[in-house]
């Protein structure tokens, strides 16, 4: 596998330069959105200076700035899958890798965050592997379709020939739904 043009099979994750968001928000109850979002770039021994700007930016592009101050367990689901990405765009990394990260979400909040995912991986101009079962948010968020069997492409398109073409993604709708 290749990252920004370097091949990474032997690197170890945490040198891939990979941000991850998975479907359970995996944040800190003990720490606030803004201390949560700061993590990362704690770890890393960035400024506080930068890092406090970074996360008013961030809360900003994902509409947490009036959150900051709050503990996860007083935010909703939605809110709490944003500060998880906001904590993974915090270090602009290479790639995303978003593990289901709406799953958890209702129909109402999955149509919202899917939205705000998609603005955001046009902002940031980051590649993003999208891992789901779900039709709609394939076609929603992604540029190109793949679908995978026990690690095995099966199946690989890009999104506007599914749209544009019914019958070259016919495979699609029941690879994705029946898994």
């Amino acid at each position: 596998m290749r990252i920004d043009g370097q091949r990474v099979n032997d690197t170890a994750p945490k040198g891939r330069d990979i941000a991850m968001v998975f479907q359970s928000y995996t944040l800190h109850p003990n720490m606030t959105v803004g201390e949560n979002m700061a993590f990362p770039l704690k770890l890393a021994k960035m400024p506080k200076a930068e890092i406090d700007s970074k996360v008013r930016e961030a809360a900003k592009v994902l509409e947490l700035t009036e959150f900051l101050d709050r503990k996860p367990a007083n935010l909703s689901g939605g809110q709490r899958q944003r500060v998880a990405m906001g904590r993974a765009i915090m270090r602009s990394p290479k790639a995303f890798l978003m593990d289901e990260p709406l799953s958890n979400l209702d129909a109402k909040l999955r149509v919202q965050m899917r939205t705000q995912v998609s603005r955001l991986q046009k902002q940031r101009g980051t590649t993003t592997v999208y891992v789901m079962h779900d039709q709609t948010e394939a076609m929603t968020l992604g540029d190109r379709v793949v679908v995978m069997r026990r690690g095995v492409v099966q199946r690989s398109a890009t999104r506007r020939s599914c749209t544009t073409t019914r019958s070259t993604c016919s495979w699609l709708a029941s690879s994705v739904l029946h898994r």
